[in-house]
């Protein structure tokens, strides 16, 4: 039947066949803050000349950008709210999309090849009316319209902000994972459900051009609703991987099974933090999917890493914080996310300097984290970064 669903794909859209789905290349991304952005390429950071407040990029967490597979230049990118091209106007049916920039996953682009693919945005409750809230989630598909190497990219006005729905749920919280294995055109969706406190997962999957509810898990923690990121491991050869997710307001980083052939979840470990010491909030895991590492958002400076295997918990010493101190309130560590350097990176609030861990496969003492930082300063209104970092889906 997946065989049958891909050639079906490959035909609807009548574009170029890949092995494997185009997917954005990790060798640079852009950093999205107040009114600014910053690009970051193999440890080499700068930021862009800032837009005007009208379409400028207010991102306060989540975010997502396509790149050309090919060049890796940006095509577009968004805040779950607006897709804006890389001359910051707002694409065709790219307004008016109900996710909020406060959500840790406020946006995750799913491509599907190199000219079609999913969006998937996220709400919250944090945020004021008019804006959307209530903790729903959404999808809408986009075209690139590819032509003589140009993009034109534009959101399907009949796939758009289609709301997600489980039985008895239609609200969620922030985490999102998308999960895929190489060669496959499918691939899986997992949210948390914010129905109330509970210890729900649920997980959609795709059938053609549509995103569908496939089934629903109790397990777990009762955690209800929450911020911090979500990720998976790579799939091994009997489908299963692991999804780690860090949630802030429990206190907690969780781990849980998967199996890609079946669709089943089931709860591996907890690793609590009583008192509220440890806010866990960004997350990301080493390459060699061994190591968890996770910012700590209650102070300043605060990184930790767990061993897949062991279980151990290693506490990063601060760096020099003198030059990351000083002019703004806030300085916590933000969202993280790996380049195709081996390095994983993350913002600092309210500062315009990324961190670095150099060599995250090394567990313990032997790993240190690094500060990269730019003597360029924007004019005007922002340029200062925020928590958000771009998701992307990687094979």
């Amino acid at each position: 039947m997946r065989k049958i669903i891909q050639l079906t794909l490959a035909i609807l859209f009548s574009l170029n066949i890949y092995a494997q789905p185009q997917v954005n290349p990790k060798s640079s991304f852009y950093l999205y803050g107040y009114f600014c952005e910053e690009v970051l390429n193999n440890n080499n950071t700068f930021f862009q000349t800032s837009w005007g407040t009208t379409n400028g990029r207010n991102t306060s967490e989540g975010c997502a950008q396509l790149n050309d597979p090919a060049t890796g230049n940006l095509i577009f990118s968004t805040d779950g709210r607006k897709i804006i091209n890389p001359q910051g106007n707002i694409i065709p049916n790219g307004s008016g999309l109900l996710g909020t920039n406060s959500s840790t996953n406020a946006a995750t682009l799913i491509p599907m090849n190199i000219d079609y693919g999913f969006l998937v945005t996220t709400s919250d409750t944090y945020v004021t009316p008019p804006a959307i809230a209530n903790n729903f989630a959404y999808y809408s598909t986009y075209k690139l319209g590819l032509s003589n190497g140009s993009y034109n990219p534009s959101i399907n006005s009949l796939k758009k902000n289609i709301k997600l729905l489980a039985p008895g749920i239609d609200q969620f919280g922030e985490k999102t994972v998308v999960i895929r294995k190489p060669n496959e055109l499918g691939f899986y969706l997992i949210m948390h459900s914010a129905e109330g406190t509970n210890n729900k997962l649920v997980v959609f999957k795709n059938i053609g051009t549509d995103i569908l509810y496939d089934n629903t898990f109790s397990v777990g923690t009762s955690i209800g609703i929450d911020n911090g990121q979500i990720r998976c491991t790579n799939i091994d050869g009997s489908g299963n991987c692991k999804i780690i997710a860090a949630y802030s307001l429990a206190h907690k980083v969780d781990v849980y099974n998967f199996n890609y052939n079946t669709g089943v979840i089931s709860f591996d470990v907890t690793y609590s933090f009583a008192g509220g010491s440890v806010i866990p909030y960004g997350l990301e895991i080493s390459t060699d999917n061994k190591t968890v590492y996770f910012t700590d958002y209650s102070t300043f400076g605060k990184l930790y890493s767990i061993d897949l295997l062991t279980g151990a918990i290693h506490s990063f010493l601060n760096p020099n914080t003198n030059i990351v101190s000083g002019n703004f309130t806030y300085g916590r560590f933000g969202q993280m996310q790996t380049l195709d350097n081996g390095s994983i990176y993350f913002p600092i609030q309210n500062r315009r300097f990324v961190a670095s861990i150099t060599n995250p496969n090394f567990f313990g003492v032997l790993n240190t984290y690094s500060l990269n930082t730019t003597n360029t300063f924007l004019l005007g209104s922002g340029g200062v970064m925020r928590f958000g970092l771009p998701n992307y889906n990687r094979l």
